[in-house]
């Protein structure tokens, strides 16, 4: 997240939040937030996300948490409290069975100007004894590993201002794409 800018007052959607492990790196870059949806399919991982975001003070009006299927979800808050101007998956776009529907969903979904971040499984080409480990411990856990072929919709198909960096050896892709205003 920390080449994520995130603006005052932004309202952020978390999609595939699983318990809430990156909200504090989202609080890292902003604390002031107008609004932090913590979107998953699981009610179990929401109630351990619900109970982080209750030890926070700086979300006690901010932050709800979503249940909802990341394939195809729509939010009745987005009429009141407005559109998310930045989306987050992190380590969940892989895991979701039909990614591409949940991309163009969270798509439609964005604030125009607003921005998109993937955060996800690399090829891990500088980890070879680990890459292949890896790979195989995914493919077993039903994870679709692939590097970043959400690229091509999001430039192609959605006219998206695509950035796209390796972390960590590539171990992790990230992808930032901002919806043109």
């Amino acid at each position: 997240f920390a080449g994520l800018e995130i603006p005052e007052g932004a309202r952020v959607l978390d999609v595939g939040c699983g318990t809430g492990l990156n909200i504090p790196f989202i609080l890292k870059q902003q604390t002031k937030l107008s609004r932090l949806w913590a979107l998953d399919l699981s009610d179990e991982m929401l109630k351990v996300a619900q109970r982080k975001m209750d030890r926070d003070p700086r979300l006690k009006e901010v932050a709800v948490t979503v249940q909802a299927n990341a394939e195809h979800y729509s939010l009745p808050e987005f009429e009141s409290h407005g559109r998310p101007t930045v989306i987050s998956y992190a380590y969940a776009l892989s895991m979701i069975p039909d990614w591409q529907a949940s991309l163009r969903c969270s798509w439609e979904h964005l604030e125009p100007g607003g921005t998109l971040m993937i955060l996800d499984f690399g090829e891990l080409k500088g980890w070879p004894l680990f890459g292949r480990i890896f790979t195989w411990y995914l493919r077993k856990n039903h994870v679709k590993h692939f590097t970043a072929p959400w690229e091509r919709i999001l430039r192609e198909e959605l006219g998206a201002e695509v950035e796209h960096h390796s972390v960590c050896g590539n171990y992790g892709v990230i992808t930032y794409a901002r919806k043109p205003a």
